[in-house]
């Protein structure tokens, strides 16, 4: 951080305005001391259009195939290697296994703007993450249960009427 003094400042302060343009943060002193701090304004954030989100996904097309990637087993993984309950080569091993699994014995489910939908509106319902939501209308369109390490999520599935299994 710039430090600079408050006459300092008023003699350079279009120099310290360029730097905290440029990320810098300026401390103004008087006798030392700081007194104020120059920091780049934040833009406002724009509110979500919930009209636009449903549109968009209504707009989706149907997705035949499977994501391949197992979201939801890599999080619960990623989670337990840093809570220090796995090992990385574990973690590793074990998402390896999962994947070949996966391959030889389960049919991926498709994806598409029904299940995004009904997700939309999940979120909006619920203090869920939207990929948590997008689980719970899949699994719900297809009938099956979800597994999960977030209570939260199982709750939700839970109160949604789906069969819901918390790991502990």
């Amino acid at each position: 951080m710039r430090t600079a003094s408050a006459a300092e400042a008023k003699a350079r302060l279009s120099e310290l305005l360029q730097a905290v343009q440029a990320g810098e943060t300026v401390s103004i002193t008087r006798r030392g001391r700081p007194v104020a701090r120059l920091v780049a304004e934040k833009p406002a954030k724009k509110p979500i259009d919930i009209e636009a989100l449903r549109r968009f996904a209504a707009a989706m097309p149907y997705q035949e195939e499977g994501a391949g990637d197992f979201f939801e087993i890599a999080s619960a993984l990623g989670i337990k290697t840093r809570r220090g309950e796995l090992k990385k080569h574990q973690a590793d091993e074990a998402m390896t296994r999962c994947r070949d699994m996966l391959a030889e014995s389960a049919d991926l489910l498709p994806v598409g703007g029904k299940e995004c939908r009904a997700a939309t509106g999940d979120v909006e319902r619920t203090a869920l993450r939207a990929a948590d939501a997008l689980h719970l209308a899949i699994a719900a369109r297809f009938d099956v249960a979800v597994v999960t390490l977030d209570r939260r999520m199982a709750e939700a599935g839970q109160a949604l009427g789906l069969a819901t299994r918390l790991l502990a």
